[in-house]
């Protein structure tokens, strides 16, 4: 019973570090929610999955030069700042598993995810760690002349 009281007087001694805390939590929750839901990064691992068990597609959101040097083989190429202005190019997908992926898994790749769900587009994920965790496995990469 001791442990309990010294608990809740600290709580009430330093109820704003209480209270960081608490809200630290609960950011982490929901992040770890938003994850588990599909309304976040995706493992290599489990993207692989989804391509080769349920006929995903790789979306390859960077600049064309980049792309052109290496990408992911069947990737289709929609550059960042183009994507929303090509919805229509991209509505034959819109119930299959989408992967995104950028440079490095940038925070401008979520926020296409999140706009793309907002179009209704039911699964789309963003490769985690972008092309970085590609290469860095060692995976073959397609090049495009230009």
């Amino acid at each position: 019973m001791m442990i309990l009281e010294q608990l809740f007087q600290f709580l009430l001694t330093h109820w704003i570090l209480s209270a960081a805390l608490l809200l630290v939590i609960i950011l982490l929750i929901l992040d770890e929610s938003q994850n588990s839901l599909g309304r976040g990064r995706i493992s290599l691992q489990d993207a692989t999955i989804l391509i080769n068990h349920q006929q995903g597609v790789w979306i390859d959101l960077r600049e064309i030069d980049l792309f052109n040097q290496g990408h992911i083989n069947h990737a289709f190429h929609f550059p960042e700042a183009k994507i929303m202005t090509q919805l229509a190019k991209l509505k034959k997908y819109q119930n299959t598993p989408m992967i995104l992926v950028d440079h490095s898994d940038t925070q401008a790749s979520q926020t296409i995810a999140n706009q793309l769900r907002k179009q209704d587009f039911k699964q789309v994920h963003v490769l985690g760690g972008g092309m970085r965790t590609w290469i860095d496995a060692k995976l073959p990469l397609k090049k495009t002349s230009k």
